[in-house]
């Protein structure tokens, strides 16, 4: 990304909006723009002056949209009976009083390959909002009603390279395109329980993938990416099938302008 120097560190950005990722893919020099919850998000000034009309603010500087929160429980060991202190985390959003219809929350894109299974994909999106995504979905966490929106398309299609929306579980025979010269990646691992109706818990195998917002050197048409099998190697009890990570990459074409200088 070329232009004139910002002032405040990219490094200390968690988030930008959508407004300053089309400006980045594009390679258009960087607005100063508006910065929320301690400078760790960044977004134009175009749409603060949105948010602040939708919450009702004259001026967004301390306002937080969500935050984390940290719940204590106790458990019960089922033989003794001795309590034990621990704790979860929860993520909460913001719902503007003076205008209901302003509220904070999650959104994501989809990109069908096949048109025929939308409507299939809208059903499954709605049974997880009935059951709820994530952990203690027993005391109702999680819960969600979902709205589908027709979204206006990111990035160049036809360009060089694109920057990845999600994290990649790439196979052996696409490192070498995907880790080019002028690819920039982070590596994550990611691990956890298996859900489902499984009578244990049982642990996933961790894998390590290309974390989101990666830039990667493949054509942003192309198929990136593998499910990976996490199934538990051993177990005390046969597991009812395996179980997969998604780690297929969403694309996004980054222009030839916006890709950072190579060479010697």
């Amino acid at each position: 990304m070329r232009g004139p120097a910002l002032p405040f560190s990219l490094k200390d950005i968690a988030f930008v909006s959508e407004g300053v990722l089309r400006r980045m893919l594009a390679g258009q020099p960087p607005e100063e723009g508006v910065r929320i919850h301690e400078g760790t998000v960044w977004m134009t000034g175009e749409e603060a002056e949105a948010l602040r009309a939708a919450f009702g603010r004259r001026e967004l500087a301390g306002e937080r949209f969500w935050a984390r929160h940290r719940i204590p429980r106790v458990a019960l060991d089922l033989a003794t009976q001795t309590s034990s202190l621990w704790h979860f985390g929860r993520l909460v959003f913001r719902e503007a009083r003076p205008h209901p219809e302003a509220r904070a929350g999650l959104f994501f894109r989809v990109r069908y390959r096949d048109p025929a299974s939308a409507d299939r994909f809208r059903a499954a999106v709605r049974l997880l909002g009935d059951h709820g995504i994530g952990g203690d979905r027993t005391a109702g966490h999680g819960l969600f009603v979902p709205r589908f929106e027709p979204a206006d398309p990111l990035g160049d299609p036809a360009a060089p390279a694109f920057v990845t929306l999600a994290p990649v579980y790439p196979p052996r025979d696409q490192i070498e395109a995907l880790l080019g010269e002028a690819a920039r990646y982070g590596w994550l691992t990611r691990s956890g329980w298996i859900g489902g109706r499984l009578a244990m818990p049982y642990r996933r195998r961790a894998v390590r993938m290309l974390a989101e917002g990666s830039l990667l050197t493949g054509d942003p048409r192309g198929l990136w990416g593998a499910m990976a099998d996490v199934t538990p190697r051993e177990t005390p009890e046969a597991l009812p099938h395996p179980i997969y990570r998604y780690g297929f990459a969403f694309p996004i074409g980054v222009s030839k302008e916006a890709l950072p200088e190579t060479g010697a």
